[in-house]
C-alpha cells in the first residue's frame, strides 16, 4: 500500500484554492497509479499533475511517498450454540392449549393452575339455552 503525504503547509501558499482538487484527486487514485507517480518523481526529481485544466508541479519537498506493508489476520469462528426461537407468545401459547378442556360438544373450559391463573374466577351463562 502507497501512501501519498502532501506538504499543505508549502502548497497552499502555492496554489491556495486548488489544493482541495489535489486531494480529492489524490485520494481516488488506486495503487498503481500511485506506484507509476512515485516512480516518475523518482527519475525525474519534479512531478506534474493536471487535474480539471489545473497543472501541479510537484518536486519530492512538496510531496513524498510511504510504501506500507498491511498484515492481515483472518480468523474464522464457526459458533457452537443453536440458538431456538422461544419467545413468550410460544409459551403463552402452549401453556394455553394444553390448559383448553373440553367436557362435550357444548362444554368448553380453561383448566388452569392455580399458581398460573392471576384470579379465580368462574364465567356462567346467566340465560340457559
Amino acid at each position: 500500500m502507497i501512501d501519498i503525504i502532501l506538504n499543505k503547509q508549502a502548497l497552499g501558499k502555492t496554489y491556495k484554492k486548488d489544493l482541495q482538487k489535489l486531494e480529492a484527486h489524490i485520494g481516488n487514485l488506486n495503487n498503481n497509479q500511485k506506484m507509476d507517480l512515485m516512480k516518475a518523481l523518482a527519475a525525474n526529481k519534479r512531478l506534474e499533475v493536471s487535474v480539471d485544466q489545473t497543472t501541479f508541479n510537484l518536486d519530492d519537498v512538496l510531496v513524498k511517498f510511504e510504501q506500507k506493508s498491511l498484515n492481515v489476520f483472518e480468523e474464522k469462528y464457526v459458533p457452537h450454540v443453536i440458538e431456538p426461537s422461544f419467545g413468550l407468545g410460544r409459551i403463552i401459547h402452549c401453556l394455553l392449549e394444553h390448559s383448553f378442556k373440553v367436557r362435550d360438544q357444548r362444554r368448553t373450559y380453561l383448566n388452569l393452575r392455580p399458581k398460573v391463573a392471576p384470579v379465580k374466577l368462574v364465567v356462567l351463562p346467566l340465560i340457559d339455552s
